[in-house]
């Protein structure tokens, strides 16, 4: 029933917001370094503004605003997340994010290009060269924005470091799906752990003085407060 549809449609869109919001409450709840617990403070007048205002005006305007309909999203995850009482600062410029998806416009440009081309010489071309220039792209945008937004999360004096790589991740995508193809999808977990691996290894925490001494003030802090009481009566839903 396409009346069905678009009624599920509209009630999905309408709900998202929420269920971004309780998500990401989740997620931060039920993560801890040193006992001390993550706390997303994110609204969800914000959410709806973020996911479904700016998406719906980067449409309109022919994707102009998209980027900055990203930068609103990213903005919104990252910036209401604290560590215990202490806030996540994001310090990511909207430029930046309009700089990677100007590059990913080239890349497609190019990629059209080069595929018109092989196609005129030998159309069994077109494919695998629109297919190597999606996976390209796909690599290079996550490694982008990675490493754009964890390199501007600030946590007082302390600050995350990423130094995710094109070359490395691509491989691990390319690994990981044929993995998943041979096997009939059995390959997932170790596909998932593969990811959450290269995460780790290419992510860190630059800090300024002593860790320990902040995590054990934010300890005390949160205990003090009976920070995440509230949660406990929330229904929580994680992606």
């Amino acid at each position: 029933s396409v009346v069905a549809g678009m009624v599920m449609g509209a009630l999905l869109l309408i709900v998202l917001p929420w269920v971004i919001c309780k998500s990401l409450r989740f997620n931060a709840h039920y993560s801890q370094y040193r006992n001390v617990p993550f706390v997303f403070h994110g609204r969800l007048g914000e959410a709806a503004m973020a996911f479904l205002l700016w998406p719906l005006l980067g449409v309109l305007t022919l994707g102009i605003l998209m980027p900055y309909a990203f930068y609103q999203q990213q903005k919104f995850i990252y910036g209401n997340h604290s560590y215990g009482t202490a806030a996540f600062d994001f310090r990511a410029t909207v430029g930046a994010y309009y700089s990677i998806f100007l590059l990913i416009l080239g890349i497609f440009v190019l990629g059209g290009l080069g595929a018109f081309v092989a196609g005129m010489v030998l159309p069994l071309l077109a494919f695998p060269v629109l297919a190597a220039m999606y996976l390209v792209v796909f690599a290079y945008f996550v490694v982008a924005t990675s490493n754009l937004n964890y390199n501007n999360i600030h946590v007082r004096e302390h600050r995350f470091k990423a130094h995710w790589r094109v070359k490395s991740y691509l491989w691990l995508m390319l690994t990981n799906t044929l993995g998943m193809l041979v096997t009939l999808g059995f390959f997932l977990p170790w596909a998932r752990v593969r990811t959450a691996r290269y995460k780790a290894r290419h992510t860190s925490v630059h800090a300024v003085g002593d860790l320990d001494s902040f995590a054990a003030a934010e300890r005390e802090a949160v205990g003090s407060l009976g920070e995440g009481v509230g949660d406990l009566f929330d229904i929580e839903v994680g992606f």
